[in-house]
């Protein structure tokens, strides 16, 4: 039982790594450039700290 869960969550690490080093085709389309899944989850991870900054910094 333990086993099949401990294969399970591996599966599916494989499968999040494939898909995070798999281009986005939708993006690298609009951008014009090639571009990763992981790349596009990190720069909007960083767009929204940079908003979250401005937004705070807007209220101090």
């Amino acid at each position: 039982m333990v086993t099949k869960a401990i294969d399970r969550n591996a599966q599916r690490v494989a499968q999040l790594q494939e898909w995070w080093e798999t281009k986005s085709k939708t993006f690298s389309m609009l951008a014009g450039e090639e571009f990763t899944h992981g790349e596009v989850v990190i720069a909007h991870a960083v767009l929204v700290a940079v908003l979250a900054v401005i937004g705070i910094g807007g209220v101090l």
